[in-house]
């Protein structure tokens, strides 16, 4: 796994740019942390909206290749 992390929280967004293993394990999760008062709001990949855990984790089992996964902050 390639994993590159821009954080813009504070205008309002997390860019990760992942590669994913050419041999899918069986889960594959991407849990983003963040600063004392800010939580995240939403995550996609493209157009497709990705499920936020408790954790704040997203289960990214499915996706391959390279993709972005872009969550939204919230003070």
């Amino acid at each position: 796994v390639s994993l590159r992390v821009a954080a813009r929280s504070s205008q309002g967004f997390v860019r990760a740019e992942v590669t994913a293993p050419p041999r899918r394990p069986g889960k594959s999760f991407l849990r983003i942390r963040l600063p004392a008062g800010r939580h995240l709001g939403e995550a996609r990949v493209g157009t497709r909206a990705l499920v936020i855990d408790p954790s704040g984790a997203v289960d990214i089992s499915d996706l391959s290749g390279r993709f972005a996964v872009e969550f939204s902050v919230l003070r």
